[in-house]
C-alpha cells in the first residue's frame, strides 16, 4: 500500500468515525450526549486528518502530514468512543464502560501530538536539530505516563454520565496522583519548549521556511481571534449557532494554513490573508456593536417607552456605510502591510509627484529611493551607477541584496538595489514587477540627473575655457605685442630727436621700426586667426578649406614630402552653419590634412562635408594607414575634443580601402 492510499484511508476512517459520533450523539438519543460546541470541536479536529492526507499524498515522508493524521485519528476515535458511551448508558446497550475507558486514554496523546510534535516538526517534517530530541522524548514520556495514569486511576471516568474505572488501582492512588502531577508538568514544559522551535527556525531558517512559518503564526492568530469572537456571541441572540460556526472555523484554520504553507507557500502571500482578516475583523466588531445598540433600542421601545426608529436607522446606516468603510479600511491596512505594493499605480503616481519639484539633482535621486522604500516597506534601497558608485541610498542594508537593472534608451544606467524585509527575505512576483516599473522611472530620473550634472560641468568648462582664452590673450598682448609697441614708440621718439642732426641714421631707424611694426601686425593677425580664421568670414567654410588645401599641393622636396591632391565632396548647403560649427569643422579638416601631409606617404586625400540632420565630416587618404599601436598626439586629441565640445563625436581609424579615415559627426542646432 502506498503512503497516499494509507493516508487517505486513515482520513476516510476519521470522517466515518466523526459521522458515527455525531449520529450517536444527536440522532439516536433523546438528549444529545455531547454539547454542540464539543461536536464542533470534533468536526474541526477531524479536518486535521484530511489535511494530513493531502500532505502525505504529495510528500509521503513528510512528518507533519503523519502528525496531522495521528491527531485526527486519535480525536475521531475518542469522540466516537465518547458518543457511544453516552448512547449506551442511555439506551442500555453493552460496552458503555469499555468505551468510556478507551475514550479517556486517547485525549492526552492527541493533545501531546498536537502541542509538541506539530511545532517541533513544522514546516520541514523534521526536528530543527538533534538538540530538540530530548524535548520530543520528554513529551512522549509524559504522554505515555498520562495514558497509564488514565488507565489505572480509580474513580469515575468522564464528566457527563460518568462511570467507575473498571481497572482502577485503589492501592496505588497516591503514586498515580504523583505521577500524574509530574507528567502534566513535564508535558507543559515540553509544550513550551516545542513552541520555541518555530521561533528558532524563523530566526535561522531560509526565506521559504520564513514564509511557511508566517502562515502558521497567522493560523494561530486566527484561532485566537475566532475563539474570542465565539465567546462574545453568547451575548447575542442565536449566539450558540454562530459560536459553533466560529469554533469550527477557528480550529480548522490551523490545518488549512499548514497545508497552504507546505504545499502552496509560493502561490499565496500570507500578508494578503492577514490584510483581509484584519479588515473583516474590524468591520465585524463594528457591525456587532451597532447590532447590539439596535437590539437594545428595540428592546427599550418594546417595553412601552415609545416607538423607536433607531434600529431601522442603524441598519440603514450599516448597509450604506459598509462598502465605503470596507474600501477605506482595506486601503489603510494594505498601506501598512504592503506599502503601495497592492496599488502599483499609486506608487508610480507618488514617485512622479515627488519628481516634479526637486530642489536639486541629489534631491531627485533621494526622492526615488525613499519612494521605493515606502512603496514596498523595504529596509534599504539605493541607486548604483554602472561604475559601482552609490548615487543615492535610503535606510540600512539588511540581508542579501536584490539588484534590478535600469536602462534608458537601451543604455545601462546602473542598478536599483534593495533588500527585502526581514519577514520574508524574498520578493514576490507583484513586488518585483512593481520594482521593475519603479526602476524604469528611476532610470529616467538618473538620466536627467546625469544630464543636469553634465550641463553644470559643461557650463563650468565653458567658463574655464573663456577665462583661459582671456588669460592667453592678455599674455599675448601684455607680454608680446604690448612691450613691442611700447619699445617702438620709444624708438620713434629717439629717432625724431636725431632726425635733423643725423638724417641718415634716422632713416635707418625708421626702416628698422617699420619692419618691427610689420612683425607686430603679423602677431595681431595670428591672434585674430587663432580666435577665428578670417578666411571663414571672407570666403565661407568650403572656399576657406579649399584655400587651405592648396597649401599642401606643392609638397616639400626638402623633407621628402610629395604634393597632396585634395578632392572635395560637398553635400548640402553649408552657408547657414553656426559660427562655432564652422570653426570646429575648419580646424578638424585642417588638422587632418596637415597630419596626412606630414606623417603619411599619401598622394590623394578626399574631404567629404555632408549637411543633413547633422553635420558629417570625413577625411580619408591613400597613405600607409595608422600603425598597430598609436598614441593620440596633440592634433588627434584636439580634433576629438572640438567635436565633443559641440555634442558630437570624432573617430580616427583605418579607411575601408586602406589609408586613414577621420570621421566626425556634429549635431546642428538652430
Amino acid at each position: 500500500m502506498t503512503a497516499a492510499r494509507l493516508g487517505w484511508g486513515i482520513a476516510g476512517g476519521v470522517v466515518l468515525a466523526v459521522l458515527g459520533a455525531l449520529l450517536l450523539a444527536f440522532a439516536l438519543t433523546d438528549d444529545p450526549v455531547i454539547s454542540p460546541l464539543d461536536g464542533a470541536w470534533l468536526v474541526a479536529l477531524a479536518s486535521y486528518a484530511v489535511a494530513g492526507a493531502l500532505i502525505v499524498s504529495r510528500r509521503s515522508r513528510h512528518g507533519v502530514g503523519w502528525t496531522l493524521l495521528a491527531v485526527g485519528a486519535l480525536v475521531a476515535l475518542a469522540g466516537l468512543a465518547d458518543a457511544y458511551a453516552g448512547y449506551a448508558l442511555e439506551s442500555g446497550a453493552a460496552g458503555a464502560v469499555s468505551a468510556r475507558w478507551v475514550q479517556s486514554l486517547l485525549w492526552d496523546p492527541a493533545f501531546a501530538v498536537l502541542l509538541i510534535a506539530l511545532p517541533l516538526l513544522f514546516p520541514t517534517g523534521r526536528l530543527p536539530s538533534r538538540l530538540w530530541r530530548p524535548v520530543a522524548a520528554v513529551g512522549a514520556a509524559a504522554a505515555v505516563c498520562l495514558v497509564v495514569v488514565s488507565a489505572l486511576e480509580p474513580g469515575p471516568i468522564g464528566t457527563d454520565l460518568p462511570v467507575e474505572n473498571p481497572f482502577g488501582w485503589q492501592a496505588g492512588a497516591a503514586t498515580l496522583d504523583l505521577v500524574d502531577a509530574l507528567a502534566e508538568a513535564l508535558l507543559m514544559l515540553a509544550a513550551v519548549l516545542a513552541l520555541a522551535a518555530p521561533i528558532v527556525r524563523y530566526r535561522r531558517g531560509s526565506a521559504v521556511e520564513r514564509r511557511q512559518l508566517q502562515w502558521f503564526v497567522y493560523a494561530i492568530g486566527l484561532l485566537v481571534l475566532l475563539s474570542a469572537a465565539s465567546a462574545m456571541t453568547e451575548l447575542l441572540p442565536l449566539g450558540d449557532g454562530i459560536g459553533v460556526v466560529l469554533e469550527i472555523g477557528a480550529i480548522a484554520s490551523v490545518p488549512i494554513a499548514i497545508v497552504v504553507a507546505i504545499l502552496r507557500h509560493g502561490l499565496y502571500d500570507v500578508r494578503v490573508a492577514v490584510s483581509r482578516t484584519l479588515v473583516y475583523a474590524v468591520l465585524s466588531v463594528a457591525i456587532v456593536l451597532l447590532y447590539g445598540a439596535a437590539v437594545g433600542a428595540a428592546g427599550a421601545a418594546a417595553t412601552g417607552r415609545g416607538v423607536s426608529v433607531l434600529p431601522l436607522l442603524v441598519m440603514i446606516g450599516v448597509a450604506v456605510a459598509f462598502q465605503p468603510a470596507r474600501l477605506r479600511l482595506q486601503a489603510f491596512v494594505d498601506r501598512r502591510l504592503f506599502g503601495w505594493g497592492r496599488n502599483p499605480y499609486a506608487a508610480l503616481q507618488e514617485l512622479g509627484r515627488r519628481l516634479v519639484f526637486p530642489q536639486d539633482s541629489d534631491d531627485a535621486l533621494r526622492s526615488v529611493v525613499s519612494t521605493v522604500r515606502e512603496a514596498l516597506r523595504l529596509p534599504y534601497a539605493a541607486l548604483v551607477s554602472p561604475t559601482g558608485e552609490t548615487r543615492a541610498e535610503s535606510g540600512a542594508p539588511v540581508g542579501e541584496a536584490v539588484r534590478i537593472p535600469m536602462e534608458h534608451a537601451a543604455v545601462p544606467m546602473g542598478d536599483l538595489v534593495v533588500t527585502p524585509p526581514r519577514s520574508h527575505r524574498v520578493l514576490s512576483r507583484p513586488e518585483r514587477r512593481l520594482l521593475e516599473d519603479l526602476a524604469r522611472l528611476a532610470a529616467v530620473a538618473l538620466h536627467a540627473t546625469n544630464l543636469t550634472d553634465e550641463l553644470v560641468r559643461s557650463r563650468q568648462e565653458l567658463v574655464d575655457a573663456r577665462e583661459d582664452e582671456r588669460r592667453r590673450l592678455r599674455r599675448d598682448l601684455h607680454d608680446g605685442i604690448g612691450p613691442d609697441l611700447a619699445g617702438l614708440a620709444l624708438r620713434l621718439e629717439a629717432t625724431a630727436a636725431t632726425l635733423d642732426r643725423r638724417p641718415d641714421k634716422a632713416r635707418a631707424e625708421i626702416t628698422a621700426t617699420a619692419r618691427r611694426l610689420t612683425a607686430a601686425v603679423g602677431d595681431v593677425r595670428r591672434i585674430v586667426y587663432n580666435l577665428r580664421p578670417p578666411a571663414l568670414d571672407d570666403l565661407g567654410l568650403e572656399q576657406a578649406l579649399r584655400q587651405r588645401a592648396a597649401e599642401f599641393g606643392h609638397g616639400d622636396p626638402a623633407r621628402g614630402r610629395p604634393p597632396l591632391s585634395v578632392r572635395f565632396e560637398i553635400e548640402g548647403d553649408l552657408a547657414p552653419l553656426p559660427a562655432a560649427l564652422e570653426v570646429a569643422a575648419y580646424r578638424i579638416v585642417s588638422e587632418a590634412m596637415l597630419n596626412t601631409w606630414r606623417h603619411t606617404a599619401a598622394r590623394h586625400c578626399t574631404v567629404t562635408l555632408h549637411l543633413d540632420d547633422g553635420f558629417r565630416v570625413e577625411v580619408s587618404d591613400d597613405g600607409d594607414g595608422l600603425p598597430a599601436t598609436v598614441s593620440p598626439g596633440v592634433g588627434m586629441t584636439s580634433m576629438i575634443e572640438r567635436a565633443r565640445e559641440l555634442g558630437g563625436r570624432c573617430s580616427i581609424g583605418g579607411g575601408p580601402q586602406g589609408g586613414t579615415q577621420i570621421r566626425a559627426v556634429i549635431p546642428v542646432r538652430a
